[in-house]
């Protein structure tokens, strides 16, 4: 039978080796920040979409909000009823906010990337997007990223027929 025997020249590579494992497997990566979420009272789709943030990694706190509450936190972030950004409830995470039914992988790609801008917004209540998807109909939606002036561009669009 052959045997490898460790002696001290191997000893210093199998501990690299150990070190490059232990990094790899998560012990390094920093946890997802905490989502606050604005919504009213009895909004099903809002409470769905918290927990589809949740099974995503993050921590989500509600706070309810009186419907004119509600809509004087989006107006301050040109998000308002009168806003084509428009949704039913409204996130606040690491700086951004996130109008309605975003997906979370890109509140995650926001979180990572870091533009210059104020936040996400699926507007209105699109069927098939995160909360909104107790039933097989979906539709077509775009995330759309915003800025201070109200300028938008699509930041991702989401065909369920493609």
């Amino acid at each position: 039978m052959n045997y490898y025997r460790l002696d001290c020249r191997s000893t210093p590579l199998l501990l690299v080796a150990a070190l490059v494992f232990v990094c790899n497997i998560g012990f390094s990566s920093e946890p997802l920040p905490t989502v606050t979420l604005n919504l009213t009272e009895n909004c099903e789709c809002c409470v769905r979409w918290a927990d589809h943030m949740e099974e995503a990694g993050f921590t989500v706190e509600l706070e309810y909000l009186d419907p004119s509450d509600l809509q004087s936190l989006q107006e301050t972030h040109h998000t308002g009823p009168n806003s084509d950004l428009s949704s039913c409830h409204t996130a606040l995470v690491d700086g951004y906010v996130i109008e309605g039914h975003v997906p979370a992988e890109q509140v995650k790609s926001l979180i990572a990337e870091r533009p210059d801008i104020v936040g996400l917004s699926v507007p209105g209540m699109p069927l098939g997007s995160p909360g909104m998807d107790v039933t097989d109909a979906k539709e077509r939606y775009k995330v759309l990223a915003f800025d201070e002036s109200g300028e938008t561009y699509a930041y991702a669009i989401y065909n369920p027929n493609h």
